[in-house]
């Protein structure tokens, strides 16, 4: 049987009895339900925060709709022709005021006139409103919506104080607390530690706000460890720490669900969190951890340990006695009732659903029709850098008082922004200056995600006395608002050198910037090669305009220097401090040797999950008293699979502590006291931590990864060197080292003279005097007029681009032709026919005449030849396509191949695969009318995604299935049984051949299958072709 889905607008779950997670995707026909009158705005990878809602305000009459980040390009269709009278027509909710889509959906709400609400997602807490230094100082106070649903009487009460208008609801999220059965104590006694004498040990997700804080709590909850286990044992505690504090601690923390672990426990302590609520529905008492001296503690609680004073155990013992004693009563449901108004017996989505309604029927009046002003709030992450004046040199090193010469560094930091170039950028701004005081160097981390800067170990000093400045972009902004932010961020500094580091916007914000700096004074541009990887080669070739470039190894020499063409082209190894004398090695063999990885927690290069081959393989050669310390020092995107890791890992002579990220001076003294630093990346330029152990003397143990390796470490003298896939022989070293400390102490020495040599290019010294030297011929030098510098409007990161769609298409393509024009193209045109452009790439060159530009819409390009873009390229002319700027040819050419497959007779088409291919594609599934050349009244020709990972429908309806840029995504086998497909489009290039294979009976069947890179060009001779399609191949 065949279903029909029906596209629509929502990204998430949207009709009555429907409610489902924010993963589920799940969609209702709207023609069936009307516009939707509420939207649920969260993010689909989080916790669900409107369990229920949808239902609830189903009983209500209202039409309620989740919308997720895969829908955020519909809002402004769902918002549109929002009356401006006092009752609004449509309320958007969302669960915080920080995160981007949060924001994003207040803006478009804003701009429609529609009514806004916050749900809160937690009870609020004295520390987090008044002390977190990562939110806005007026945080709450009011906050950007109409009306603020709070989770208690309390909290409702403070937030009306800060001038919302607040309703006690209770959390959604919380309602399975107060219905979920209970395990009775005497229950749980045959299998394990009874319920009545173990107590559950917890953290907030973000216990401490700095280095100092952390510490703190780091005592406090070993004092509470050692008591608490020479009272209950090992058994009777549950722990649940976060940010690395369960390692710090040495303690395991509970993997199981946390209802199972409330469930086995008569008791819990935990900083303040909404936890509180948590475990008081669950019917258990709560003492708080509360050690902070300058902060009120407003969840109220009969049991409060700070952890201070000569008696700290004693108060301990004294309040783990009460809470374990204790059992729900009057003053236990007081303080409920207080914290929660969906407390047992009530149910806060329904509270929440009324809330809503009254919004709607102006029962509860919003901010406009109060007269009051909709705060003042920018309702985005972005932030602009301060202006920076600039300062005369009057130091000893400058013969006259003269303008100081402006270096900005631009660092990209999108998961963590602790790394080797992060840590070069930050030295070089100390160091060159104080060298050289004509020089005045800043640091401009430029950061994609806002909470990359929310945690500890970070302390950007972008104050008026600090070298740092941050440009945070919004991941929803607009790809030319996004570009015109960075421009922006870099006039605000008025450099006269700009370094673009790492990523294609940093190049292409210089590229922008500098065509208007040098209007004013000359300002060039440095091109850095940190890495011999295919990436940066197609970074330094893509922007090709730079005046001068630096590799850090001879490898990267080896490719950079051609590129540069005559330009100035220096080898400048990365500068790290140089300890006075090394550190002296132990002898003592009893001692455990102290191993390091110091880096980004990142597969990709960095390669952390051969750390545990590493680890357990050095724990297997040991024997006897023979013991080792493994430390990890970092952050990044794959730390939480780190940390899973490290939960399951058991060592019998090692002991692994985890650090988390780390600020640059931290990282500096721990350093000092290792004794390996071991890294097994896949590649490197040259590897700054490497550096940094060898100048303290410490021994570096590394992959052969030839660039940067290969000028300092000699396998066997100054340190150890192993193949990219030899974990094991490097175990087998590290082995040796436990075992023979003179060697330890003879390659550690070796080490430290590698890179403390006389004349060394990586002293602080020699790297400072380099620079100035590049910088000042280079500003002596004539501005390099070659190059294309239109590519500063061409990105080429485009997992990077995340916004696929464009709020103000106008205004990019106007944006587009003025930067087009400032980067001297003329004239400049939109959307000339192919046969013009045709006859630009035709033209006669002349160095008398401008090279003219044009603007292309992307619809356009729908309808031009790929090699008329090269063809343009290789003519000089400048390029834009708007509004998104993407000139991905992948897109073009799949589009041709979509298109001859509707020509030929397809109509149903699902597209196997849901990965970063498809995402590069997704602008043929948003905007498939306009791309594929489908006349308004025709039927969308995607019925579906496939995904092999999907969860089966198992009888479920299509409608109630996950979704995938607004369609169903299903296994194969649901895609075929329930939408026909006449046809499939592999989209991967990784996983095409593995596609093509499981597709074969579907082949058999008539089933035509576009295999887009080749993978039906050479079919086994028993393999079945009725149907199958040979698409022209593309380059993998």
């Amino acid at each position: 049987m065949t279903e029909h889905a029906t596209p629509s607008a929502n990204g998430i779950g949207s009709r009555p009895g429907a409610g489902g997670h924010p993963c589920a995707d799940a969609l209702a026909p709207a023609h069936t339900l009307g516009p939707p009158r509420v939207l649920l705005v969260q993010h689909s990878n989080d916790a669900d925060h409107f369990p229920g809602v949808v239902e609830a305000l189903a009983a209500l009459g209202v039409h309620a709709q989740r919308v997720n980040q895969h829908a955020a390009n519909r809002l402004a269709t769902m918002l549109r022709a929002e009356p401006r009278g006092t009752r609004p027509e449509r309320v958007v909710v969302v669960k915080d005021t920080q995160g981007s889509l949060s924001l994003y959906a207040l803006r478009a709400a804003r701009e429609a006139g529609a009514a806004t609400a916050l749900l809160m997602d937690g009870i609020l807490e004295f520390r987090n409103t008044f002390q977190n230094p990562w939110t806005e100082p007026d945080f709450l106070r009011p906050a950007p919506a109409d009306v603020v649903l709070a989770a208690g009487p309390d909290d409702a009460e403070r937030l009306k104080s800060w001038g919302n208008q607040a309703v006690a609801t209770g959390l959604p999220r919380l309602d399975a607390w107060a219905t979920a059965p209970r395990v009775s104590p005497t229950a749980l006694g045959s299998t394990g530690p009874t319920r009545a004498g173990r107590v559950m040990i917890a953290t907030a997700k973000r216990p401490a706000f700095s280095d100092a804080e952390y510490e703190l709590l780091v005592r406090v909850l070993g004092t509470l460890r050692d008591t608490l286990m020479a009272r209950l044992g090992a058994e009777g505690l549950c722990w649940r720490l976060t940010d690395g504090l369960s390692e710090r601690l040495g303690v395991q923390n509970d993997p199981r669900p946390l209802g199972e672990c409330l469930n086995n426990c008569a008791g819990v302590l935990t900083s303040p969190s909404t936890l509180i609520v948590e475990a008081m529905l669950a019917g258990l008492p709560v003492g708080v951890i509360f050690p902070w001296e300058n902060a009120e503690l407003w969840p109220g609680a009969r049991w409060v340990w700070s952890g201070a004073g000569p008696r700290a155990s004693e108060d301990l013992e004294l309040i783990v006695s009460q809470v374990l004693a204790a059992s729900p009563d009057a003053e236990h449901r007081r303080i409920l009732d207080r914290l929660h108004a969906g407390a047992p017996g009530a149910n806060a989505a329904e509270n929440v659903a009324r809330a809503l309604r009254g919004v709607l029927e102006g029962e509860i009046p919003t901010r406009r029709a109060r007269g009051l002003p909709i705060p003042s709030h920018a309702l985005s992450t972005a932030k602009l850098p301060a202006h920076r004046p600039r300062s005369v040199s009057t130091g000893a090193g400058a013969s006259r008082s003269a303008r100081r010469i402006r270096v900005v560094n631009m660092v990209n930091v999108d998961g963590s922004p602790v790394g080797g170039v992060m840590t070069w950028a930050l030295r070089l701004a100390r160091s060159l200056p104080a060298r050289r005081p004509e020089f005045d160097v800043r640091t401009l981390a430029v950061v994609n995600f806002a909470d990359a800067l929310h945690a500890r170990g970070f302390d950007i000093d972008d104050g008026p006395r600090g070298t740092t400045d941050l440009c945070v972009l919004d991941d929803l902004m607009d790809t030319h608002e996004r570009l015109e932010h960075l421009r922006q961020s870099l006039l605000r500094l008025d450099p006269d050198i700009i370094l673009p580091n790492f990523a294609d916007q940093c190049y292409m914000g210089a590229i922008l910037a500098r065509a208007e700096l040098e209007k004013s004074h000359p300002t060039r541009i440095v091109s850095i090669a940190h890495t011999d990887s295919a990436y940066y080669q197609d970074l330094a070739s893509t922007y090709d305009t730079f005046d001068a470039c630096v590799g850090v190894s001879g490898a990267c020499m080896n490719w950079v220097r051609p590129l540069a063409a005559g330009r100035p082209c220096r080898e400048i190894p990365y500068g790290i401090p140089i300890a006075p004398r090394p550190r002296e090695a132990s002898l003592d063999a009893t001692r455990p040797l102290r191993i390091a990885y110091i880096g980004r927690m990142v597969e990709e290069q960095k390669r952390v999950s051969r750390l545990w081959e590493v680890i357990e393989g050095l724990d297997a050669l040991l024997t006897g008293d023979q013991t080792f310390e493994f430390h990890l020092v970092g952050d990044g995107p794959d730390m939480d699979k780190v940390l899973a890791r490290a939960g399951g890992l058991r060592l019998r002579h090692g002991r692994l502590e985890i650090h988390g990220r780390r600020a640059v001076d931290w990282v500096e003294r721990f350093t000092r006291g290792i004794d390996v630093s071991v890294l097994v990346s896949s590649y490197e330029g040259t590897s700054v931590t490497m550096l940094e152990a060898m100048g303290q003397g410490v021994l570096p143990c590394v992959t052969n990864v030839g660039s940067g390796v290969e000028q300092f470490v000699r396998d066997g003298e100054s340190g150890i060197v192993v193949g990219l896939e030899e974990m094991d022989l490097m175990s087998r070293r590290l082995a040796e080292l436990v075992r023979d400390r003179s060697l330890l102490r003879r390659l550690s020495l070796g080490a430290y003279h590698a890179v403390a040599r006389p004349g060394s290019p990586v002293t602080p010294d020699a790297h400072a005097d380099a620079y100035a030297d590049l910088f000042e011929q280079v500003l002596a030098l004539p501005a390099f007029t070659g190059g294309h510098a239109a590519s500063a409007l061409r990105p080429i990161d485009t997992w990077r681009w995340r916004k696929y769609w464009c709020d103000r298409p106008a205004q990019a393509r106007d944006w587009c032709a003025q930067q087009l024009s400032a980067l001297g193209y003329a004239p400049v045109e939109t959307d000339p026919p192919e046969a013009r452009l045709a006859a630009l790439v035709r033209r006669p060159r002349s160095t008398q005449e401008p090279t003219p530009g044009v603007v292309l819409t992307e619809v356009a390009t729908a309808f031009i030849e790929p090699s008329t873009f090269a063809g343009l390229r290789e003519a000089g002319i400048g390029v834009a396509v708007a509004p998104r700027l993407a000139q991905d040819e992948l897109i073009w050419r799949v589009g041709r191949v979509i298109r001859d497959a509707l020509r030929s007779g397809s109509r149903r088409i699902a597209v196997y695969g849901t990965g970063q291919h498809t995402h590069r594609l997704r602008v043929l599934f948003e905007y498939q009318h306009e791309n594929l050349l489908l006349d308004k009244g025709e039927p969308d020709p995607f019925v579906a995604f496939i995904d092999d990972a999907a969860p089966p429908l198992n009888g479920r309806s299509v409608d109630r299935a996950e979704r995938r840029f607004d369609r169903p995504m299903l296994t194969l086998a649901d895609a075929v049984e329930r939408l026909s497909p006449d046809t499939i489009l592999l989209s991967s290039d990784a996983f095409e051949r593995t596609m093509w294979a499981r597709t074969a009976d579907l082949r058999a069947r008539g089933v035509r299958v576009i295999a887009l890179y080749g993978s039906d060009a050479a079919p086994s001779p028993d393999a079945p072709r009725a149907g199958a399609h040979a698409a022209p191949v593309l380059a993998r």
